[in-house]
């Protein structure tokens, strides 16, 4: 029996879905404790590491959003990275149900050039969080440049 490093099983997808389940249980934990949360997001290394990448806040979360971006450019371009990921809050239309909610956003992009937008609808019900139906998009893969 030998141990084969986790990276080497896996594919682009597997790699973005690897983040967002490391990066999901901040935004459920604050939105349990504040209702809200500012947008945060993470990356791994190309070794698969796990690191989380916070900016200053700012009242303005598209402030944040952009702050984000230039931090993971700078990621990608000074220490590499396979996936990157932003999360944040967004009101979104449900294609099936035709109606608007509140989502938690996941913006992912892979070194590869796969790339996913990721919604998971939720409702706050005596303050905890109750999760509607995932879905997702093709992404634009603008995290790396």
């Amino acid at each position: 029996h030998c141990d084969i490093p986790q990276r080497s099983m896996t594919d682009p997808k597997q790699e973005c879905e690897r983040l967002l389940n490391a990066l999901l249980p901040f935004a459920g934990e604050m939105l349990e404790q504040r209702g809200a949360f500012a947008p945060y997001g993470g990356f791994l290394s190309p070794e698969g590491e796990l690191f989380h990448v916070g900016v200053k806040q700012d009242e303005r979360p598209a402030v944040v959003v952009t702050a984000l971006r230039e931090s993971f450019r700078e990621i990608a371009a000074q220490q590499g990275c396979s996936v990157l990921g932003l999360v944040s809050e967004v009101v979104t239309h449900i294609p099936q149900l035709d109606w608007m909610c509140e989502a938690i956003h996941f913006s992912l992009d892979h070194a590869t050039g796969y790339s996913v937008e990721v919604f998971m609808p939720y409702q706050l019900v005596e303050r905890e969080v109750v999760f509607g139906d995932i879905f997702s998009e093709i992404g634009k893969h603008d995290l790396f440049h």
